[in-house]
């Protein structure tokens, strides 16, 4: 290392050389440091700091080049008899120069909806360097310069720029706001209609940076998502479509760093779907963790919000400067955690075990026990494990095990197998009491952790995929075992015969009664046509039972060539699904779910027979006499039996305990019963048999 030499004769006003001199030399620059002298132009021999003149008043010292303030005094430092300072001596080559750099600009394109126009009264000081693109905010109008930022009023592009600005005082800031109010992502889309949001951003970036002589932007700021929150499950998919469009343009570069805002919270916005809303801007975030950050406005609280949507004054200059912040000084917040919850965020997570409440909504691995064709589907038919047929009205149905699934680049998952709904009969004109949907039940065992009916009931989503014929608004509604509480939610189909994906979000039902037992706890309906009768408010609980929320809405019973699929189909705790949870191997074969078991009475006598399609219930026998040491025997109608099956029967009530021995023997379609009086004397006892099928095989 080679340094500069810096010497000279210490004297006072009058020139007279001042012998012993103290001379200490600090760094113009923040702190004003000590600065390293030296001997030696090597810097090898440190000089000390400060230094003194010799008997004749000089001094010499080595330094590194650059601007110095030098302090020459007598007597001691803190109480000096005699001072002197010259301040930004230059010393060596690498001293300042008397031609100022031009300083690098920086240029950030705000894009959004209404929280990047509103400009509230509120007074604040602005960075000086700091400009804004002069667009009036009015679709198919272009800006003509950068003007000075106001401090009478507050607008959130602005005020991210006036914080950049001043964590880069020497740059100038320059801001271009493109926003216009209740826009869907959709206009910033090819084929866009009024206002096409991508055009109007277009045209305002390329005359700002003729304006400055310069080629592209250097950062985005994107706060837009209310108007998703119907149809949440596309926006992921959208939003890379725009960016990947906009980076077709010379002035975005593929590597433009992107800030995104999270929008009101449902506790300020008081919609639920904010929430999942800000959870799909996280996953956003994700899919470019290296380009992108998430800014989490919920955190501030209520004042920072002037209404259901938009922020105050305060909380825009709470907010930018978090935007800005975010970019410059580091990540604010990890995306892979919910802000609400303060837990790892379901979307988040990799293939996680048995949070499928819904078990066999793989319909490849769903046993389909009660047969894979059901035709003419009868109202409360049991059509697979756990999911049954609901239904008043004129049209019919076949309800069938299709070979026809989304394919592994769509759903991450490998499946084979749909629940198919085959219109037979149609119903064009709904009466107002009629319905037709899947229903799944979930028992009160597997979901009272949820805690429904209590305080701080949690919330949880349901992804399903979905194949119809018809397209427009359908339905998804939650129930409690009584189906006097209920929540409906609409979700919309876009293309006919394609599968899609969507997802509602349920929150959690602080009032009703809802059963922890092996009851019923959760009904789940997928609402294929519905009347007015079960029409109520959507995304609100309901003390009724609910069907639809909306009177446009779909008809999928009204034609024979209607068909509607289900696949992969879950149900969790959270606002935002996580990948589908396939559970491993078949479930139910042993031990049966909620909706499995039914019950008959025998009619007429002991001997009659009874029909009794399901894998586990009770059957109720005729009272008639039965012979001491006599043995009656009585066909049951099954469909899920079959030969090689075990059924397990016991006496379980009614009548004589111990007085009888039940034997059980299946085959195709059917189980007989075998009863035997064991006691001396003729028994008239209307026994309760309750039975289990297992299903076996000899290979």
């Amino acid at each position: 290392m080679t340094l500069a030499r810096k010497s000279f004769f210490v004297q006072d006003r009058d020139g007279n050389i001042v012998p012993g001199a103290h001379v200490e030399v600090r760094k113009e620059e923040l702190g004003q440091p000590l600065a390293p002298l030296y001997t030696d132009r090597a810097g090898t021999i440190s000089a000390g700091n400060p230094i003194d003149a010799d008997s004749e008043g000089y001094v010499y010292f080595h330094v590194a080049g650059g601007y110095y303030q030098i302090r020459v005094y007598t007597g001691t430092s803190g109480a000096p008899t005699t001072e002197h300072f010259d301040r930004y001596v230059g010393i060596g080559l690498a001293q300042g120069s008397d031609v100022a750099p031009t300083p690098k600009p920086i240029v950030i394109l705000c894009m959004g909806q209404s929280d990047f126009v509103q400009r509230p009264a509120y007074t604040w000081t602005p960075a000086s360097n700091v400009s804004s693109w002069n667009w009036d905010d009015n679709d198919g109008t272009v800006g003509t310069a950068f003007v000075a930022v106001p401090g009478s009023t507050i607008n959130m592009p602005e005020r991210i720029g006036s914080v950049i600005a001043e964590i880069y005082a020497d740059r100038p800031v320059y801001v271009i706001g493109i926003a216009i109010g209740s826009q869907p992502i959709s206009h910033w889309m090819t084929g866009a209609s009024s206002p096409d949001m991508y055009a109007n951003t277009k045209v305002n970036v390329e005359a700002a940076l003729a304006v400055l002589g310069l080629s592209k932007i250097d950062e985005v700021y994107w706060w837009q998502g209310e108007n998703a929150t119907s149809t949440p499950e596309t926006y992921a998919a959208d939003f890379t479509t725009v960016m990947n469009r906009f980076r077709g343009e010379t002035w975005f570069p593929r590597s433009t760093p992107i800030t995104i805002f999270s929008i009101a919270p449902t506790s300020i916005s008081g919609n639920a779907y904010t929430d999942q809303q800000n959870l799909m801007l996280q996953q956003v975030v994700r899919d470019e963790p290296d380009l992108r950050r998430f800014v989490y406005t919920g955190q501030l609280g209520a004042a920072a919000w002037a209404d259901t949507l938009h922020p105050s004054g305060v909380g825009m200059f709470d907010m930018g400067r978090m935007g800005a912040e975010a970019r410059h000084k580091g990540e604010t917040h990890q995306p892979l955690f919910d802000p609400v919850t303060h837990i790892q965020s379901n979307g988040s997570l990799g293939r996680p075990a048995a949070r499928n409440l819904i078990k066999g909504g793989d319909l490849t691995v769903n046993p389909w026990r009660y047969g894979t064709s059901f035709t003419s589907a009868a109202n409360g038919a049991k059509i697979l494990d756990g999911f049954t047929w609901v239904q008043s009205g004129a049209g019919v149905v076949d309800i069938l095990k299709t070979t026809d699934a989304p394919t592994i680049a769509q759903a991450g998952i490998f499946t084979q197998h749909c629940l198919h709904v085959d219109v037979t009969t149609a119903d064009a004109s709904i009466g107002s009491t009629d319905y037709y949907g899947i229903q799944a039940t979930i028992s009160g065992l597997d979901c009272s952790f949820l805690g429904f009916g209590q305080t701080g009931a949690l919330s949880i989503v349901i992804p399903f995929w979905v194949k119809s014929s018809v397209t427009g608004n359908y339905f998804v509604a939650v129930e409690n075992s009584a189906q006097n509480r209920s929540y409906n939610v609409q979700y919309t189909i876009n293309a006919a015969d394609t599968w899609e994906k969507k997802y509602v979000v349920i929150p959690g039902d602080t009032s009703g009664t809802w059963l922890y037992t092996s009851a019923i706890g959760l009904r789940v309906l997928w609402t294929i046509a519905s009347g007015d009768t079960y029409l109520f408010t959507p995304n609100v609980w309901n003390a009724a039972d609910v069907r639809v929320g909306n009177a446009t809405r779909a008809n999928g019973m009204s034609s024979t060539s209607n068909n509607f699929k289900l696949a992969l189909i879950q149900s969790e705790e959270g606002s935002f699904p996580s990948v589908f949870a396939r559970v491993p191997g078949t479930p139910g074969l042993v031990g049966y779910a909620i909706g499995s078991g039914g019950t008959v009475t025998q009619a007429t006598s002991k001997s009659t027979g009874v029909t009794l399609d399901a894998l586990c219930g009770a059957v109720t026998m005729n009272a008639a006499a039965l012979a001491a040491g006599t043995i009656v025997s009585f066909p049951m109608v099954n469909v899920t039996a079959a030969a090689g099956d075990l059924v397990v029967a016991n006496h379980v009530s009614g009548g004589t305990p111990g007085a009888y021995t039940i034997n059980a023997r299946s085959t195709t379609g059917s189980v007989t019963f075998d009863v035997r009086n064991n006691t001396a004397g003729s028994l008239s006892e209307a026994i309760v048999i309750q039975f289990a099928i297992i299903k076996g095989v000899t290979s």
